[in-house]
């Protein structure tokens, strides 16, 4: 299964962005054109190997997204296609360092990429996947990426030609569908409804790569989750009911009663010694009708931010969960008897 950092929100382009710094922001041939200077990342243009100016001029007329990274510095230069992908960062990376317009993903992602093809490979993957830092905010993005060797006219490699093609909200969507199915399977097992649950747990800290999801119900005036099912890591200690973990942090509980998801790090916390230990806590409302009933509650300890789409499938993890324990509540016979068939119907929203 898919898991959600493999599906990693959709990139949207930026409208009207940047114009602070500039009344008007110049197509990327204009671009282009204006690197050609002395004092450039690429000097004067009437220096420019015949082979860069044929590859500008292909992205230039394409309509896909592609860009250039010329030299061993990974030069970028990119078409109109390709602004979306850098938001509110266009016009401002025409021309500068691939390790500096992405130094998130660099080291880990993209230099092993920019050495294969260095070294004479080519190569295509159908999905990469990655978060990207964008306006302050982590944004999840999926791309299917080829890499082409550009060879100089001395027959050594002197760049890359990029070709992308933005998968994001495809590959998320994709990534909730296999959880709910997932899900949906495991509670028609035959099992136990805590074996269910707990399962279900698991799958959803699978997708969402923490280390804890836990199904519980919140009391309001004191702010303790009461757990009715669960999973956890080996490494994890499992949550104590009688702990009020909600009023450790600066958080307001009727803010869940409104249906607004929190995000909880220890930064916000009041109680270091006391509740998960966890960076960070992502924490969902369950409404039957119009009342909170229960809450899901995911929590890891890297320094990841959550992302709204970690939140939408976590609720609907959570909500596929609740259906399952009204239905066997509701009925007098035992579980395993149970039809529960009608878990296969998509979740509300």
């Amino acid at each position: 299964m898919m898991t959600l950092y493999q599906a990693n929100a959709s990139l949207q382009t930026s409208q009207n962005q940047g114009s602070s710094r500039s009344a008007h922001v110049k197509s990327c041939r204009e671009l282009i054109a204006g690197l050609d200077r002395m004092d450039g990342p690429l000097g004067p243009r009437s220096s420019w190997p015949h082979e860069l100016n044929v590859m500008i001029a292909l992205i230039l007329r394409a309509e896909q997204s592609m860009n250039i990274l010329w030299g061993k510095d990974c030069i970028l230069l990119y078409n109109d296609a390709y602004i979306p992908t850098l938001a509110e960062n266009h016009p401002y990376e025409m021309g500068r360092k691939l390790s500096e317009v992405f130094p998130e993903i660099w080291v880990d992602r993209v230099e092993p990429m920019v050495r294969k093809a260095f070294s004479g490979s080519g190569f295509y993957i159908d999905e990469m996947d990655f978060v990207l830092q964008q306006g302050g905010r982590s944004k999840e993005a999926n791309y299917a990426v080829s890499f082409t060797p550009i060879e100089g006219a001395d027959g050594e490699i002197a760049g890359i030609l990029s070709v992308n093609t933005e998968r994001t909200k495809g590959a998320i969507e994709k990534a909730r569908t296999e959880l709910l199915e997932d899900i949906t399977s495991t509670l028609l097992s035959r099992q136990s409804l805590d074996r269910k649950i707990q399962t279900s747990c698991r799958l959803i800290a699978e997708s969402l790569a923490c280390n804890m999801v836990v199904f519980g119900s919140l009391n309001v005036s004191d702010g303790t989750i009461t757990t009715l099912g669960g999973w956890h890591a080996v490494d994890v200690a499992p949550l104590d009911s009688s702990k009020t973990y909600i009023q450790l942090y600066d958080v307001q509980v009727s803010d869940l009663q409104n249906g607004k998801n929190l995000t909880i790090s220890t930064q916000s916390r009041r109680a270091i010694d006391d509740g998960p230990h966890a960076n960070r806590l992502l924490i969902c409302p369950i409404f039957e009708g119009k009342s909170m009933t229960v809450v899901v509650m995911a929590s890891d300890s890297s320094n990841t931010s959550w992302l709204e789409s970690h939140a939408l499938l976590l609720s609907r993890g959570g909500n596929r969960i609740a259906d399952l324990i009204k239905i066997c509540e509701g009925n007098n016979a035992s579980d395993e008897e149970r039809d529960l068939t009608t878990l296969l119907l998509p979740v509300q929203e």
